[in-house]
């Protein structure tokens, strides 16, 4: 039951607090609610029982609160509630060879990565290894793993991102568990990606593309399609990426789900850009970006900056520019290295294109600083890089365009685009001749 309204509810609560009745009220409304179903009722009952003062009952309750409010995306909420199962435990000076421990500080540590808070993450995920280390649960240890790998992406540290997630891929394949295997595979193919290992990560992504196929798992079969068709993208294999986005395609209207229809149009926008279709691809990434927003996880950020480097690339950089502050602000205190740089190298074409070079300068430190400390190359920061440049040369900045161009030369070298790299190659040729 509730009250209908707050008068009569407060008028209790200051009657039970004068009179010291509040344990007593706890008590009582526990005994009422340990009747009723669902998780709001299960949450409520933690509440009461941690007023009731029965703190290892109110545990439970609440950690399966904390699971529904998860479930629903509701993860600040969540996050609140398995916090207070982590104060309840500690207080309760609870055995350090106690299970609760392991599941909270992984729920813990999920859902501070779904709210982009990593450093929080990070934190509980290594605090569970190292639980999973002292009483010796390679399972809870390749489930930390998986997060702490996949923070590890986060942050451009991609050689223990692979490490971290190979060796959990492999724990979950030795107890069926090939769902989550398959999950930590796609963020194997997703660092390969990064550090240019692109044919590795084009192999592993088949290997279980055909496991998914094999099993029915249509949430990894979409998943890795998906990763397939960006890598043959990035490989000008646009045949290839066609035909792995077709399947992809088929299986995310199998799944019906907002989340990988976005995932699809995300990656539709990624060919379309590629062919320079830019208006065609900022449709698809304004509609990424929507279907993400329904799902409440956070990841229509990339749609967002994918549509502003469109409108960069077709110079309308106003409207370029509110897309990249967007996600500037939304990114800011994540952590997330990866796409941070990414966000200011998008800044820096925006900048170059309104005249702002100072502005264009201070974003591009950031994003050599970024490049140089991850020994990563990607092919959207070098586009930023040859538009900044082209953008300079048009102002007669030529200095600045000159090294500004020659850094993406540098990058598409690294990344094997000769098309790419033989046109800014001409573009220098003629900053040279405007210096003569």
């Amino acid at each position: 039951f509730s009250f209908i309204g707050s008068s009569l509810r407060d008028a209790i609560l200051r009657r039970a607090y004068s009179a010291g009745r509040t344990t007593s009220h706890h008590q009582h409304a526990a005994a009422l609610l340990r009747r009723v179903a669902g998780p709001r009722g299960r949450e409520r009952l933690g509440r009461h029982l941690v007023g009731a003062e029965h703190l290892a009952a109110a545990i439970a309750p609440l950690t399966e609160a904390a699971s529904a409010r998860k479930a629903s995306a509701d993860y600040w909420e969540a996050g609140a509630l398995v916090n207070q199962v982590i104060g309840l435990m500690e207080e309760l000076d609870l055995p350090a060879t106690d299970h609760r421990w392991a599941n909270a500080l992984l729920m813990a540590a999920e859902l501070a990565s779904e709210r982009f808070d990593y450093a929080i993450a990070e934190s509980r995920a290594k605090q569970a290894v190292q639980w999973a280390d002292s009483n010796n649960e390679p399972l809870i240890r390749a489930k930390a793993l998986r997060i702490d790998g996949l923070l590890d992406l986060h942050a451009s540290r991609f050689s223990e991102a692979i490490e971290k997630l190979t060796w959990a891929a492999e724990r979950f394949e030795n107890v069926s568990d090939m769902d989550t295997a398959l999950e930590a595979r796609a963020w194997v193919v997703y660092a390969l990606d990064a550090v240019g290992e692109r044919v590795e990560g084009a192999e592993l992504a088949k290997d279980c593309i055909r496991i998914s196929r094999l099993l029915g798992h249509d949430e990894q079969l979409c998943r890795h399609t998906t990763l397939l068709a960006l890598i043959a993208l990035k490989q000008n294999q646009l045949g290839v990426a066609s035909q792995a986005l077709e399947e992809a395609i088929d299986v995310a209207d199998r799944l019906g789900k907002a989340r990988w229809q976005a995932v699809i149009h995300n990656t539709s926008g990624e060919i379309a850009r590629s062919r320079g279709q830019y208006e065609k691809a900022d449709r698809l990434y304004g509609e990424a970006a929507r279907l993400w927003s329904l799902t409440g996880l956070g990841r229509q950020r990339w749609a967002v900056l994918n549509q502003a480097l469109a409108r960069c690339a077709m110079r309308e950089f106003e409207s370029a520019q509110e897309r990249v502050e967007w996600v500037l602000r939304a990114s800011q205190s994540s952590g997330d290295s990866f796409l941070n740089c990414i966000v200011h190298a998008a800044l820096a074409w925006v900048t170059a294109g309104q005249g702002h070079f100072e502005r264009m300068e201070m974003a591009l430190e950031r994003v050599n600083a970024d490049t140089a400390a991850g020994e990563w190359n990607d092919m959207d920061v070098a586009a930023c890089l040859e538009g900044a440049g082209l953008e300079a040369m048009r102002q007669g900045r030529v200095e600045q365009a000159e090294a500004t161009l020659s850094r993406a030369l540098d990058m598409w070298r690294a990344l094997e685009r000769e098309e790419e790299a033989l046109r800014v190659s001409a573009l220098l040729m003629e900053t040279a001749e405007d210096t003569v």
